[in-house]
Order: C-alpha cells, then structure tokens, then sequence
C-alpha cells in the first residue's frame, strides 16, 4: 500500500469518526493555513540546507555538516508521536530506508518534542534513523516550517487529549508543517516537499526518485559545478485539501 493511500485511509476513519462540523473545523483550518502564505519562504529545491546540531533519540549531538560528510541526506519534519500521520510516514520511509542507503544516503527525522518523546517515538516504531528533537522549533523555522496553532484547532486538540504542549515542554503551540528535504552531498537541496495539510506527505518513491537521479548525476560528473538537476514539490495553495 502506498503512503497515500494509508494517509487517506486514516483520514476516513477519522472522518467517520467526528462530527461534520468538527470535519469542516479542521478543513477549513488548513486551508486558511494554505492560503496564508506563511510557507512561501519555504526552503526550496536550489537553495542550501540550514544547518542544524541536535540532539538524536540516544541523547547524541547529530549534525547536518557531519551527516553530510558520508552522503546525500534527507531530512524530514514531523510534528510529533502523537500524530497518526507522521507515524505512517515514518513507518513508510523506515521501510524504503535500505534503499535509502543503498543509494549512498541517509535519513533523519526533527520534531519539536522533547527528547523522551522522540525516544519513544523511535521505539515504538523501530526506526533505524536518528530521531532529533528541536525543542522550540528552532531548527523548523531557518526551514520556514512553523506556525501557531490556531486557538479553534487547540480546542479540539485539548478536547481529544493530544499532548502537543506536553510532548513539546515549551507551553507553546507552534508546530511544524510536514516537510521533507532530499539534500545532495554539497548542501544544496534537490528536492523540496511542503505541504499546510499535515494529512498529505511525501510519497517514499519520490525521494528515491531524487536519491537515484543524484547519484546518476555523481557518475557523471554533473555535480562538480554543484548545481544538481532540482525538483520541488509544493502542497501548499493547491487547493485541493479535504
């Protein structure tokens, strides 16, 4: 099963599940969110990635320029374990992660929550990548990824007991919105995925669409001016949300 078609399976049980007026709460939400232009400043495909050192689910200082050192990267962004989505994207790109790394790359996943959570997280989804926790978005914003909750969804969120403060330890209700970024070895970003609707993520072939072109491109010699062939993929103001 694709990780589309396990998204849209979570969000029909969902929807089966609430009200139609709570459906219309969270639709009309993220489309606000869409039209905001809060992401137009969006790390896209051509620009160079924003380093970052974080702390991994072991309690280890991981970095950008030293995950670099042995490869192309991707990096994703996910708001937290206690999202049914983020965990079925995770899950999916755990699952391509040998091909991943058969293409000579590597994987890491960011979210704000705390270290215990993100150790949680990794554990109960086996993931054999690091884990980071940007504890107050720190990292999410150089990406342009992070908004406010908005005090309608915060009500629904507390009235279903997601623990977006509690995960998170800063009282703060920013998130980041989902986003994953295919990194050449060079730091620059090849392909860019975006998306306001956190129930749409990036597809795992695309990115080893991207990981495959990359390396096609070391074989043969495109990148020793580092402009590698670039890809973005945008969600945002596509109008086409639930």
């Amino acid at each position: 099963m694709s990780l589309s078609r396990a998204l849209a399976d979570r969000l029909a049980a969902f929807e089966r599940g609430v009200t139609q007026d709570q459906s219309s709460l969270y639709r009309t939400v993220l489309e606000d969110l869409g039209r905001s232009g809060i992401f137009d400043a969006a790390v896209t495909a051509g620009q160079r990635a924003p380093s970052f050192t974080l702390l991994d689910q072991h309690n280890e200082l991981v970095s950008l320029s030293s995950l670099l050192a042995h490869g192309p990267l991707v990096v994703t962004f996910y708001r937290g374990g206690w999202c049914p989505y983020c965990n079925l994207q995770l899950l999916a790109y755990q699952q391509v992660l040998p091909a991943i790394r058969e293409l000579g790359a590597q994987l890491v996943a960011i979210s704000p929550q705390l270290i215990d959570y993100s150790e949680r997280t990794a554990q109960a989804a086996q993931l054999d990548f690091p884990v980071l926790s940007d504890v107050g978005n720190v990292v999410a914003a150089t990406y342009g990824l992070v908004f406010e909750l908005p005090p309608s969804l915060r009500a629904a969120y507390e009235n279903a007991g997601t623990p977006v403060q509690v995960n998170n330890g800063d009282g703060t209700w920013q998130l980041p919105a989902p986003g994953t970024f295919v990194v050449a070895q060079s730091g620059l970003v090849v392909l860019s995925y975006v998306d306001a609707d956190y129930r749409k993520r990036l597809e795992p072939a695309e990115i080893l669409g991207a990981l495959s072109d990359l390396r096609d491109d070391i074989q043969e010699g495109d990148l020793a001016s580092e402009s590698p062939g670039t890809r973005e993929i945008a969600g945002i103001d596509n109008g086409r949300f639930e």
